[in-house]
């Protein structure tokens, strides 16, 4: 994935078509239950003005993309179930 494909993205959009649009998949997939609500997180390999980095996809109960960023930006999110879901995924309570 590159920050080309950014732009793709678009609130409400089932990972199944992005993933056909950029014709990449997710390095990784999880699914994090918060407060009992199941919730789908999708990592990626991005490259960037040439660095590698990662990029999280959050996708809703319902399927629908919630929220895309790198791992800081969930982490200064005031939301705090983006708190929550990044922390899940990078191991921390």
């Amino acid at each position: 994935m590159t920050s080309h494909h950014l732009p793709l993205l678009a609130k409400g959009m089932q990972a199944s078509d992005f993933e056909r649009c950029v014709g990449v998949e997710p390095k990784t997939m999880r699914v994090v239950v918060i407060d009992g609500v199941s919730h789908s997180m999708h990592g990626y390999a991005i490259h960037h003005a040439g660095t590698l980095g990662a990029y999280y996809l959050a996708y809703a109960p319902d399927g629908r993309l919630r929220y895309w960023g790198y791992p800081d930006e969930y982490n200064r999110s005031t939301d705090s179930l983006l708190n929550r879901l990044m922390s899940a995924v990078q191991g921390r309570k």
